[in-house]
């Protein structure tokens, strides 16, 4: 959904799309990628060598900022954890995310913000948008952060409210028809 919106929208694609349907785009982010940062991803820690490795290669990702949670209540103390921050990064002392493996987060901030823009805009006319949104399903909702000995842990709060991975506000997009 967010690359077939960003070539619709900003990448000259929309001459060749008549209608574009999503499922579950995490328009504003997930609490899962953050989930996924802590705890890794199962087989895949192992072919990466680890839970430290794990996380090195997925920071690495340009998109990893792009879908952190930027919807309304997603944090339970917004201050508490900016994804651009170095020193908020560094603060969790998770292994494999330190100072010198993160990216540009200059860049991230810059990719996030023309996302945003992309999805302030409406659809090029002439293309009907449809967005299917998951419900019912437990979904990450909000976190928090708890800091202590070692590394720091995520509390997250879930609800009944999205398809189990994207929470339905963050599915939405103002003013565009939605299917539940």
């Amino acid at each position: 959904g967010l690359v077939a919106r960003s070539w619709a929208v900003a990448e000259g694609g929309a001459p060749r799309i008549g209608r574009m349907v999503s499922a579950g785009s995490p328009w504003r982010g997930s609490v899962q990628v953050l989930e996924l940062l802590q705890n890794g991803w199962g087989l895949g820690n192992f072919l990466l060598g680890g839970i430290e490795n794990f996380r090195r290669a997925v920071i690495s990702f340009p998109s990893i900022f792009e879908l952190m949670p930027s919807y309304d209540g997603c944090c339970v103390a917004p201050d508490a954890f900016d994804a651009t921050s170095v020193g908020a990064w560094t603060r969790l002392h998770w292994v494999g995310i330190g100072a010198n493996t993160l990216p540009d987060l200059a860049a991230g901030v810059d990719r996030q913000g023309r996302l945003l823009d992309i999805l302030s805009r409406p659809m090029p006319a002439g293309i009907e948008e449809a967005l299917v949104i998951g419900l019912d399903q437990r979904t990450p909702q909000q976190f928090g952060i708890v800091a202590g000995e070692g590394e720091a842990r995520l509390e997250v709060v879930a609800s009944w409210d999205g398809d189990g991975t994207v929470i339905r506000d963050s599915a939405r997009l103002p003013q565009r028809v939605v299917y539940p």
